[in-house]
């Protein structure tokens, strides 16, 4: 007997096309689980076993900008850890809180993160609702530890959403004007000209992170909140 293929009816078509779309839906999701940084954290934590931090210490935590940051370069001997994760966004760091900050009981924390939400289509009020989520949980968990957050910066490959970047920093600092543990450092103007555009050579071939010169001038401006008065490395 030969067997031919039937012809699928259009109700049947129909339902395998809306079970392609919800598991490409799912994919979607996974693709943005706080799961996928989970080799991440396990690294940070067998570092930690290795050597472990001191008390006192200062997190650095974030996204990628955090996480190229050679903060022995910048601030010498500087009791810190870093902590940042690249591709990561504000829901990642809360899901992580515990493993990436609360844990080490830091006296500073350095948050920059925000900007991978916003390229992700997230509007400004939500990132700066899921940051007034993540100072919530830092502060009821550790309500000495000062923060300090640095402004989320211009990018020439992320021109197109400045103005959501802008809009998100003007949210953040008023949200650290409700705190006196929140110090909110805008560096971004440094990284553009007068006339109002960027300077490119303050960021890598990727046109997205800062080279050298452009982590000295956070440093530069940081290094008096963290009990420096002028950078200890070069």
């Amino acid at each position: 007997m030969c067997l031919g293929f039937r012809r699928s009816s259009p109700h049947a078509i129909l339902i395998i096309g809306m079970s392609l779309l919800a598991a490409k839906g799912r994919a979607a999701e996974d693709s943005l689980s706080p799961l996928r940084f989970a080799k991440q954290i396990e690294a940070f934590a067998r570092r930690d076993l290795e050597s472990p931090p001191e008390e006192g210490v200062i997190v650095f935590v974030g996204s990628s900008s955090i996480r190229r940051w050679d903060l022995a370069k910048s601030f010498g001997d500087l009791n810190a850890v870093n902590r940042g994760f690249g591709g990561s966004q504000i829901s990642d760091v809360l899901y992580y809180a515990n493993e990436v900050v609360v844990k080490y009981k830091p006296k500073k924390v350095v948050f920059f993160c925000g900007g991978n939400d916003l390229n992700k289509g997230k509007p400004p009020r939500q990132v700066a609702a899921d940051f007034e989520t993540f100072t919530s949980l830092l502060f009821k968990q550790l309500p000495e530890t000062e923060l300090i957050v640095l402004a989320l910066k211009p990018a020439p490959v992320r021109w197109s959403i400045v103005d959501k970047v802008r809009t998100t920093n003007d949210l953040l600092r008023a949200k650290a004007k409700t705190d006196k543990r929140i110090t909110f450092l805008d560096g971004s103007f440094n990284l553009l000209l007068d006339d109002g555009k960027i300077r490119e050579e303050l960021y890598v071939e990727d046109r997205l992170h800062l080279n050298d010169d452009g982590y000295k001038l956070w440093a530069d401006m940081l290094a008096p909140y963290l009990g420096l008065d002028k950078r200890d490395g070069e």
